[in-house]
């Protein structure tokens, strides 16, 4: 568009706006048979995703979960322990640590292996 065709539009259009000639114009769009405005569009159906039945049984059926550290810490503040549970609790942990401590190193040393194996 040039700059000659701008400066016409903007006479044409930059003068006062007569109020009741937009009213008209309002009242003659709303009085419309099919008025633009008034389009009811359908949406579609939302989409949906299908969940397998082994993942609805796994929420369903779901494992028992071990107590955190600040629930045992919890109890373990209401009920202090007694000297004889005290030992052999403490005998069950030193295993449980032992047992974690050989299957992290074992872990490890088939990690090392395999990045062994992997550089030759």
């Amino acid at each position: 568009m040039s700059v000659t065709e701008r400066m016409r539009l903007w006479d044409a259009y930059s003068g006062p706006v007569d109020p009741e000639a937009v009213k008209t114009e309002f009242f003659r769009k709303v009085r419309r048979r099919h008025p633009p405005f008034r389009f009811k569009v359908r949406l579609g159906p939302r989409a949906r995703v299908r969940v397998p039945n082994a993942v609805r049984e796994q929420y369903r059926l779901r494992p028992h979960l071990t107590p955190s550290l600040r629930d045992l810490l919890r109890q373990e503040q209401e009920a202090p322990l007694t000297e004889a549970s005290t030992e052999e609790e403490q005998e069950v942990v030193s295993n449980t640590i032992f047992y974690q401590l050989l299957l992290l190193l074992r872990g490890f040393a088939l990690e090392v292996r395999k990045s062994d194996v992997a550089a030759r």
